[in-house]
């Protein structure tokens, strides 16, 4: 099979592409394809969801059915959002920030919204992204913590497996911090980690993984999300088990 591999990926090599065995080497999707199936996730909290692309793309390839609550605290963003939560009748979405303590704050909205941060833009970062992380103006929203509205999310929408993505552009610890309390319910937790700063005062690998580690998580499975020069890892998506989740053997 190894002689095989290597024939289709010199072949492959041409278009710039190339294959990998799903069970040593999984892909994102593959992964969490793999992952909800055997913790039986039945609810998705998509923190800092943009304009809905991770929830489409759980929808699209993960081939979720479940519930997906989306966060997202920009209004220009929220709208967007909104308008595509409209046609899916298992996903809800709320105009709120999440986390470490409830309060009005100021975010700063950029030209590409998917930069939108609590956090100014590094200097590097406008060589690496070329100016989509320049802001463009402020705006004040509301933050909550996950602990205070966990629980009403899990009366109204019955769920008992649910998995945690944050993606908040340098504001994943704060939101970790929000939800200590309810984390043990949480089977697994997916969180864009920066390697390379793309935002003055970030919390990188060296400060999330021990953070995760300490609320009872071990890592799964890591994606390049961007690369600097050199292949230079930006940031990673981090897929993470609850320590003490069992999940079905199939």
């Amino acid at each position: 099979m190894g002689t095989l591999e290597n024939k289709i990926n010199r072949i492959f090599e041409i278009f710039g592409l190339e294959v990998k065995r799903t069970r040593t080497c999984p892909s994102l999707r593959t992964l969490l394809r793999r992952f909800f199936k055997r913790h039986q996730v039945d609810c998705v909290l998509d923190v800092g969801a943009n304009t809905g692309g991770y929830a489409e793309f759980l929808r699209d390839e993960v081939r979720y059915k479940g519930m997906i609550i989306s966060f997202e605290p920009v209004s220009e963003v929220f709208r967007t959002l909104q308008q595509k939560v409209k046609s899916d009748p298992k996903w809800a979405a709320f105009q709120i920030a999440l986390g470490s303590e409830e309060r009005r704050q100021k975010i700063n909205v950029c030209k590409e919204t998917s930069f939108c941060s609590f956090l100014k833009p590094a200097h590097q970062s406008e060589t690496w992204f070329a100016g989509q992380n320049e802001i463009s103006c402020a705006e004040e929203v509301h933050v909550r913590r996950l602990d205070q509205v966990f629980e009403e999310l899990k009366s109204k929408h019955g769920f008992r497996s649910p998995f945690l993505k944050i993606d908040t552009q340098g504001y994943d610890r704060e939101v970790l911090l929000g939800c200590e309390s309810v984390l043990r319910q949480v089977v697994g937790l997916q969180s864009e980690i920066s390697l390379l700063p793309i935002y003055e005062k970030m919390p990188g690998i060296v400060d999330l993984f021990p953070l995760i580690s300490s609320l009872g998580f071990d890592l799964v499975g890591t994606f390049p999300v961007n690369l600097a020069s050199a292949g230079r890892w930006i940031e990673s998506d981090c897929v993470f088990v609850q320590r003490n989740a069992q999940g079905s053997k199939t």
